[in-house]
């Protein structure tokens, strides 16, 4: 009885270990990625502020830019940490401040529908929704190694945008269906890719472990 539990404290213990190998990983993927996201959606915001500057209003246009820059330059300071020390806080740790700051952003983004929809420009409406959903795909793409961050991205970014269209019956409300369609197949194509990348490390780790047993 007692080898019966050992072997499977052990069991426990080196599973653990490989969950915690792939969560480190996906991190190394995620930060990674971080630089040219953080980079692109400065230089997107930056030029839709000037874009929409005679458009809307414009205090309302500064308040969203400082929102995306700050949460930028807070996940800056988070990419240099990791940087720097790795190894502490935890993986988990990591992986939960690298969603949180995620989240943030697509929640700066996702004001956009509020703080600078141009009422009067059905035009400038169209092109901000297409903004929001350039900034999204291309968001999703720099972290589709976390579903739960990705997904978050996703909808945080448009569902705002695409309720404020639905809610024009008159103007916008088949852009606001189409947006809504467009999340459902971002969202759907993110899990897909999320999966695949996931057997990937999961069968590199695999071969890992095995090389070193047969060592």
């Amino acid at each position: 009885m007692t080898q019966i539990r050992q072997a499977q404290a052990t069991s426990t213990a080196d599973q653990a270990e490989f969950q915690a190998s792939l969560l480190r990983q996906q991190n190394d993927l995620l930060y990674k990625n971080l630089p040219s996201s953080i980079l692109g959606t400065l230089a997107v915001a930056v030029s839709a502020a000037a874009f929409f500057w005679q458009t809307v209003q414009q205090q309302h246009l500064i308040v969203w830019l400082a929102a995306v820059i700050g949460v930028g330059l807070s996940r800056t300071l988070i990419l240099w940490s990791y940087r720097t020390q790795p190894a502490s806080p935890s993986a988990k740790q990591w992986h939960r401040l690298y969603i949180l700051g995620s989240w943030l952003s697509a929640l700066a983004w996702g004001s956009a529908a509020l703080l600078i929809f141009p009422d009067n420009s059905p035009v400038h409406q169209i092109l901000l929704g297409f903004m929001l959903t350039g900034v999204t795909v291309v968001g999703l793409s720099s972290q589709i190694a976390s579903l739960t961050s990705a997904t978050g991205f996703l909808l945080i970014t448009l569902t705002p945008m695409s309720l404020r269209f639905l809610s024009d019956w008159q103007q916008s409300f088949i852009p606001g269906l189409l947006l809504l369609l467009m999340i459902l197949i971002l969202a759907h194509l993110t899990r897909n890719m999320n999966r695949t990348i996931l057997q990937n490390f999961t069968l590199h780790l695999q071969s890992m472990l095995r090389e070193q047993s047969l060592r």
